[in-house]
């Protein structure tokens, strides 16, 4: 797992950020976004392998090919959802695709 920003490319020269091999550039075009909204259970590599397992099926049963490398984007991890202090994980994965 790594970790990351999202911005554009134009945000990022401005910015000077450096462009170089740890950079993952998504395509412009068409991508399939799977939500995800759960209380947190803290085991991430399980949930890393289902939602991914999830989200491939999902792109095979609906047609559209990979044309580039499925991201996570973990948009919030501790937010209180209730009284009982429990957490809750919301994000998407983001797939370029034909």
């Amino acid at each position: 797992m790594s970790w990351g920003l999202i911005v554009k490319k134009s945000d990022a020269h401005r910015c000077g950020m450096p462009m170089n091999e740890a950079v993952t550039r998504i395509p412009p075009g068409r991508a399939f976004l799977l939500h995800f909204s759960e209380p947190d259970r803290g085991d991430w590599e399980e949930v890393l392998e289902e939602r991914s397992r999830f989200a491939l099926k999902k792109i095979k049963e609906l047609g559209p090919r990979l044309r580039g490398s499925m991201q996570m984007v973990l948009l919030m991890h501790a937010r209180m959802n209730s009284d009982d202090g429990s957490h809750e994980r919301c994000g998407f994965f983001l797939a370029p695709v034909h």
